[in-house]
């Protein structure tokens, strides 16, 4: 009788220890979800830049035209090209030495002679055509750095209105429950 008693006082125990560690992790959990996070404004705006898509967009399109303002200025620059190589020649065939069937003086190491070509090209005149290219792909970059800058304000003016109105929210539910 005795040991079932303590049985049940344990397994009562364990059944209250396990409901309190239960509430405590719910409790928990609860506060964790309820309570808003402590940002400000500079903060806010911040992560909403890193997070936006059509930021990093804007952004990658500004990385384009800068690449296009270097691949046009390339253009300036003189070109080389470099070229070597060896040529094997085999030595002349003795066509009455060679008998039937046998193909080994055709690969009869003969004389060797090295290759070699370098060439070098540079536009003089282009008419005003590689000047027109670069003032055009500035222009471009120009552009996506406006729209990078337009994309930027309006992500600010979005998260600074959703600030203030949920600071205002806050206001009222204060304000109502005085």
């Amino acid at each position: 009788m005795r040991l079932k008693k303590n049985y049940f006082l344990g397994k009562v125990a364990f059944t209250l220890f396990f409901i309190l560690i239960f509430l405590s992790a719910s409790h928990l959990v609860i506060f964790t979800a309820t309570s808003p996070m402590n940002l400000n404004l500079e903060a806010s705006i911040q992560i909403a830049l890193e997070s936006n898509i059509g930021y990093k967009i804007s952004e990658s399109a500004v990385d384009v035209s800068q690449a296009q303002i270097e691949e046009v200025k390339g253009a300036k620059k003189i070109n080389m090209k470099v070229q070597g190589g060896y040529l094997q020649m085999s030595e002349t065939i003795d066509e009455e030495a060679i008998g039937a069937g046998d193909f080994s003086g055709l690969f009869a190491p003969g004389q060797g002679v090295p290759i070699f070509s370098m060439s070098a090209t540079k536009i003089l005149y282009s008419g005003g055509k590689i000047e027109s290219l670069i003032d055009q792909a500035e222009a471009n970059k120009q552009i996506s750095l406006n729209d990078l800058d337009k994309e930027k304000q309006e992500i600010i003016y979005k998260v600074t209105q959703a600030y203030y109105q949920i600071l205002q929210a806050e206001g009222i539910k204060k304000v109502s429950t005085q």
